[in-house]
This record gives C-alpha cells, sequence and structure tokens, in this order.
C-alpha cells in the first residue's frame, strides 16, 4: 500500500500562539508582535503595540518560545510556567516592569531542559530508531501494515503526527519505484508523486543501509480546505538489500532536525 493514500495532517499553526494565548497568528513585518494589535485590549498589550523597545523583546519572547517548546523535556510544565508569567507581565505597572519581565522569562525559556533521545525498538517490525522522548511512537492507522507513525509537537500544538514508517520485504530500487513512486531515467532517480517538475531523488549509503530520499511540493489540508501545493513532503526509502523502509511526511512538520535524526538512525533488526 502507497502512502499516497495518507490523510494530510492540519496545516501548521502559527507559533506565536502558545506566547500570546490569544490563539492570533503573528502579522506584519518582521518584528510584528505575537498577538494581533488591532485586537489587543490588554492595558499591558496595548503597551507593547506602542513601544517599540517593547515590541522587540515581545518578538524576541515569540522566537525564544518557538525554538523551545516543541524540544522541551516537558511542554506541559512550560506551557503552565508560561501562563503564570503572563499573568505576572500584565500586572506590571509601567514599560520598565515589561520589560524587565520580558528579559528575566527569555532568559529562563531558553534555559529550558530540552529532551533527551529514546529508543525504539520492536523486533515484530524489524525497525529500531531513536526519537525525541517528548515524542510518542504508535501503529498506523487501520489499512497500514506493518507500519508505526512517530507522534510529537509541531508548531507549539500537541500531539501531530510527523513521520511514518512502513516495512517492506525486497531491495532498495524495487520498493522505490512500487512504494514511493520513484523512477528511473535519464540516468538518474526522479519522483512522479507531488505537484510541479518531478525532483531529483538523492541516493547514497550511511549506517550501513541504501538510501534515497526526495521532498517534494504537496497538496495539504486544513479546516479552510485543500491547498493544492502549501506542503513540503518527504519521502524516504532505506534498504539493507533485503527489508526496505519507506518513510514519509504528509506535508506539515517532519523535515526539523530532531525527526530527520529518527531517519538518520533508523536500523533493522532481527525478528
Amino acid at each position: 500500500m502507497r502512502f499516497m493514500t495518507l490523510t494530510p495532517i492540519l496545516l501548521r499553526l502559527a507559533l506565536p500562539l502558545a506566547v500570546s494565548l490569544a490563539g492570533l497568528a503573528a502579522t506584519g513585518p518582521a518584528r510584528a508582535q505575537s498577538f494581533d494589535c488591532e485586537a489587543a485590549f490588554e492595558r499591558v498589550e496595548v503597551m507593547i503595540c506602542t513601544d517599540d523597545a517593547l515590541g522587540a523583546l515581545d518578538y524576541e519572547m515569540n522566537e525564544a518560545w518557538s525554538d523551545t517548546i516543541d524540544m522541551a523535556a516537558d511542554p506541559a510544565a512550560l506551557m503552565r510556567s508560561q501562563r503564570a508569567w503572563l499573568r505576572t507581565r500584565n500586572a506590571c505597572p509601567d514599560s520598565a516592569c515589561v520589560a524587565a519581565a520580558y528579559r528575566a522569562r527569555i532568559r529562563v525559556v531558553r534555559a529550558s531542559p530540552r529532551a533527551g533521545w529514546s529508543v525504539y525498538r520492536n523486533p515484530a517490525l524489524g525497525l529500531t530508531f531513536e526519537y525525541l522522548a517528548n515524542r510518542e511512537v504508535r501503529a498506523c492507522p487501520e489499512g497500514f501494515e506493518r507500519c508505526v507513525s512517530l507522534h510529537g509537537r509541531l508548531g507549539g500544538q500537541p500531539d501531530r503526527p510527523l513521520m511514518m514508517f512502513q516495512r517492506f520485504d525486497g531491495p532498495l530500487e524495487a520498493v522505490a519505484q512500487s512504494e514511493a513512486g520513484f523512477e528511473a531515467r535519464d540516468g538518474g532517480w526522479f519522483t512522479t508523486y507531488g505537484r510541479f517538475e518531478p525532483q531529483a531523488v538523492a541516493r547514497s549509503r550511511s549506517q550501513g543501509l541504501e538510501r534515497m530520499q526526495a521532498v517534494i511540493t504537496c497538496g495539504i489540508s486544513d479546516e479552510n480546505g485543500f491547498h493544492a501545493a502549501a506542503g513540503e513532503c518527504y519521502w524516504g526509502v532505506l534498504s539493507d538489500g533485503r527489508r526496505s523502509v519507506v518513510i514519509t511526511t504528509e506535508g506539515v512538520g517532519g523535515l526539523d532536525a530532531a525527526t530527520r535524526h529518527s531517519v538518520d538512525t533508523l536500523q533493522f533488526v532481527q525478528p
């Protein structure tokens, strides 16, 4: 069964959501606030929107949060402390207090403990790989045989499907062609799935496995409908010559270093 039957996951939500707790995406120029200034009603939010220095600190906080929350050892605890900090910030009487609150909180967020690595090992499936300890490996949806799915935080949102791993018997090229839609032509390999022109497939060997990988423009769906070319889907095939695994994402996420680490550390194991 090919991964083309996957249901696309939701479009990435704006990273500033957890910082503002207002559910509003950042808009405007590069140093836009982490909330919609036109909808600001809190006294401190209005202060931030009218003070360039505070706006810059809010932007820096948003960057620190975006870099940290998905990788945090305990994202739920970090969210709770962020909510508590927002109450403290909103109680500030003046801009000096707000600025001091931001500077202190940015240091705390950036120093938050990061999740370590866990090892997934499934002899029945014949696979092992490392994954971020704040993520979870689950069985794939019904209809996918010999398959597991990696779930975790994405853009500050919990429990998103990040990547799927499906085992097949057979050598690299045969599985790449039948299950990943890769095609040999003109002395190389190219994608046949995705939007726009076929993409060249990169081929390599590392950790004792042959690898074929490509990133294609693909469609994704969100609450507003289907977007034909809004995603970037990763397709990879790894093989030890007898067994192969097809690895794919659904167009949103899965290209970050932590998720690619799971691909880089994958190995086949004996049942």
